[in-house]
């Protein structure tokens, strides 16, 4: 779903120019982030640090949901293991798929390449699990959200030795955001990698024969 936030008025609301607004960091937009989530669900935003953002009312499929917001990563771990000085725990990160049924995440990077709004993408927890436990997310399950501009070596590594990124596995088309529905037929965590490996084989196949 594209999120109807209408940035002019922002960015006016608070005393400043659009440009001076889109300077601010996904973290400054998480509880604004939250709040469009909830009143999309017709839902709640519990008090305390809880391991979900908002509770859904709503009849959406998904009753506990976690809402990210994403300009250069995807960061499926608990919020407490994230900023300097804290570390990656797995228990922690069991506990957050236990606990909730789905990620919103919400896609910035539309808001700084041309004002335009952002995208909102859900993905199953149970998926998350299962892409964790394959590999796919990394070791701290954080990986980078754009596509990679160039597939070649890097770091001694190619491309099929690194993490997959976020926009990679989970197609707009295929995960986007959709209030108060049934869950969807999502695939498996070993079809989405697959078919991610299939999409990036393709794309440079077109290069070789341009």
């Amino acid at each position: 779903m594209i999120v109807p936030w209408n940035l002019q008025d922002v960015a006016k609301a608070f005393g400043c120019e659009l440009e001076e607004w889109l300077k601010m960091k996904g973290s400054s937009l998480s509880q604004w982030s939250e709040v469009t989530v909830k009143n999309q669900l017709k839902g709640e935003m519990p008090k305390g640090q809880l391991d979900y953002d908002v509770i859904a009312t709503s009849d959406h499929w998904a009753s506990h949901v976690e809402v990210r917001n994403s300009f250069k990563n995807a960061d499926f771990s608990p919020s407490t293991s994230t900023g300097k000085g804290r570390s990656f725990d797995p228990a922690l990160f069991e506990r957050k798929l236990r606990a909730i049924d789905s990620y919103v995440f919400l896609d910035l990077n539309p808001i700084r390449d041309g004002f335009s709004n952002p995208r909102q993408y859900e993905i199953p927890s149970d998926l998350v699990a299962d892409l964790y436990e394959n590999g796919a997310l990394g070791k701290v399950a954080r990986i980078g959200f754009p596509e990679r501009q160039q597939y070649g070596k890097n770091h001694g590594k190619e491309w099929q030795e690194r993490p997959l990124r976020f926009k990679e596995l989970f197609p707009y088309e295929q995960f986007a955001f959709e209030p108060n529905s049934a869950k969807k037929d999502y695939p498996t965590a070993e079809e989405l990698v697959e078919s991610a490996i299939k999409r990036i084989e393709q794309k440079l196949e077109n290069k070789k024969g341009k």
